[in-house]
């Protein structure tokens, strides 16, 4: 037996048969399974997404639209009901799911008049060729989008523009509404005929993913606009931290230096010598780098390390960094060494607890290193390391702000993860002394 005779025998059961009958039901439910979001299921969603063939199949099938105009817009306000009350989304994120369900399956309904010569040529039997064609171009593009768009949300919900997914949606629809209609009415079935067919097809194709695209492109700059905002209020928390820190090293300094001042005069009372032991007690280490501003951040930091059991060995330059504002001094140095101490601070051999920072120049450039012990390589993400941390969502931002700190600075930031060392590595090009004035008088950063 001839495969094209396989096929025709597959295809000619009453399963296939209804199945395309009814094949806009099934390919739309099936393009909303390739988008959505399945870690915000609701707990009974195995009961509520049946609810989408009841209302079709035993509800839209039955009510006489004699205008086809009304079927699509009908169909989809069902998907969107029920992608609504199985999965925990907003009104505006489900008309977003329903919106790219939508615009796959229209994309893919017309790709396969496009690709029918390929396939009439080896299928003899009309119906089946029909089934192949529309099989083939349905996992074709159900499968790129799942690859390119929906596996890297991750199965979460997305966070969008909810005036941009409204009009896109109503775009979207109104847009496959109307070529949908032009396609069943004699016009469109007078095209059909022509060899302009396949112009035709795939401008309705394109149409379908451009509202995809469009879509997706929402989510991300929505995302990166999320991101930009969380990395703004970090550096202003940076800054406070760093104001908080440098006041109260000082307050501790004077008080110590006034007491030891008074010790060489008079005999502490109990209550004084108790809180002169107390201040000596903290390790507050003092630092002379040329930059008061790391000096601050390398003091805490060391305070930090001392209860942790981990070393922080220095060799830095800091007047080398005069041009950087103090809290991006701070965020820079409080992130990249939180990240360091925070990894470490899980290790139990005593001797890889060990963090090396160090700033260097020559006459082109400023280099600024973070080292530190590492057991396996971190997985990436981009050109930064993914964050260990189990909250995703609200971890992973250190990095993100280091390099967005040193991209404000026309530096670059490096990161390796060779023979079990951590190296972060930022690098400055050397500012001239016109642009080195115009960066500390803050009129640039």
């Amino acid at each position: 037996m001839m495969l094209a005779e396989i096929i025709d025998v597959i295809f000619d059961n009453p399963v296939i048969k209804y199945y395309f009958e009814k094949e806009f039901y099934f390919e739309y439910f099936f393009a909303f399974l390739v988008f959505a979001p399945w870690k915000e299921r609701r707990r009974f969603w195995f009961l509520t997404l049946p609810l989408y063939f009841a209302a079709c199949l035993g509800g839209i099938d039955f009510i006489p639209l004699e205008d086809i105009t009304y079927f699509y817009p009908i169909v989809f306000a069902v998907l969107f009901a029920v992608c609504f009350i199985s999965f925990k989304l907003d009104i505006f994120q489900a008309l977003f799911y329903a919106v790219d369900a939508y615009a796959i399956q229209f994309a893919a309904s017309c790709l396969s008049f496009i690709i029918i010569p390929f396939i009439d040529k080896h299928l003899t039997n009309a119906s089946t060729r029909y089934y192949v064609h529309v099989i083939v171009s349905m996992i074709l593009l159900y499968v790129l989008a799942y690859f390119l768009i929906a596996r890297r949300r991750k199965n979460q919900a997305v966070k969008i523009y909810h005036i941009r997914v409204t009009l896109t949606s109503l775009i979207g629809i109104g847009i496959f509404v109307f070529l949908s209609t032009i396609y069943k009415s004699d016009w469109g079935r007078f095209w059909m005929h022509y060899p302009a067919q396949n112009v035709v097809m795939l401008m309705f194709t394109f149409s379908g993913i451009g509202i995809l695209l469009f879509n997706d492109l929402n989510t991300k700059q929505k995302k990166m606009e999320e991101e930009q905002n969380i990395l703004e209020l970090m550096l202003k928390k940076d800054e406070m931290q760093y104001e908080q820190t440098k006041a109260l090293i000082e307050r501790i300094n004077i008080r110590e230096h006034d007491l030891r001042h008074q010790q060489e005069c008079r005999e502490l009372s109990k209550e004084e010598q108790e809180e002169l032991k107390e201040i000596s007690s903290t390790n507050i280490a003092r630092f002379a780098t040329g930059n008061s501003s790391i000096d601050v951040i390398l003091s805490e930091q060391a305070y930090i390390c001392h209860k942790k059991n981990i070393q922080l060995l220095c060799n830095i330059n800091g007047q080398l960094l005069s041009f950087i504002k103090s809290a991006h001094i701070a965020s820079l140095f409080t992130n990249a060494l939180n990240n360091a101490v925070n990894y470490l601070d899980k290790v139990t051999d005593q001797e890889k607890k060990i963090i090396r920072v160090s700033l260097q120049g020559n006459r082109d450039n400023i280099i600024l290193a973070f080292q530190n012990y590492l057991e396996t390589p971190l997985e990436t993400e981009g050109n930064l390391p993914k964050t260990t941390a189990k909250e995703k969502e609200l971890h992973g931002f250190g990095l993100k702000s280091i390099q967005n700190i040193v991209s404000m600075y026309d530096g670059y930031l490096n990161i390796s993860q060779e023979n079990n060392t951590f190296t972060l590595i930022i690098n400055f090009s050397q500012p001239t002394p016109a642009l080195k004035e115009e960066l500390t008088k803050g009129l640039i950063a």
